[in-house]
């Protein structure tokens, strides 16, 4: 199933009727997992990303796992944090307007795995 991020829903409040966003993402910080930086082996978080239906309060989670890496930069190698990968996938996402759910898992219970 194909959703649109950017769906909203017209609702009353007590500003008076206002458009509310469906959908959003959020990141969500993991357990602690070994990483290799510029510098060596060290620990950082993994991350996730989680889609929210502010209405129905079900929730998705990407079926990935983001843990940060070194990237060539200008010529040299720099830590990106997983955090700052999952932005850059949401970003990406609401640059697109909608998300397949095929990719995503029903996060059941409030259990979100990491």
């Amino acid at each position: 199933m194909i959703i649109n991020i950017n769906e909203t829903i017209e609702v009353r409040d007590s500003f008076g009727i206002v458009q509310e966003k469906v959908w959003y993402l959020e990141v969500l910080q993991g357990n602690i997992v070994r990483v290799i930086t510029e510098e060596g082996p060290s620990d950082d978080f993994s991350y996730c990303i989680v889609l929210n239906n502010f209405f129905t309060q079900k929730s998705y989670t990407l079926n990935h796992l983001f843990v940060g890496m070194c990237e060539e930069y200008e010529g040299e190698n720099i830590y990106v944090s997983g955090s700052v990968l999952a932005d850059r996938i949401i970003s990406k996402i609401m640059k697109a307007g909608k998300i397949n759910l095929k990719y995503w898992a029903e996060v059941v219970d409030g259990d979100i795995r990491f």
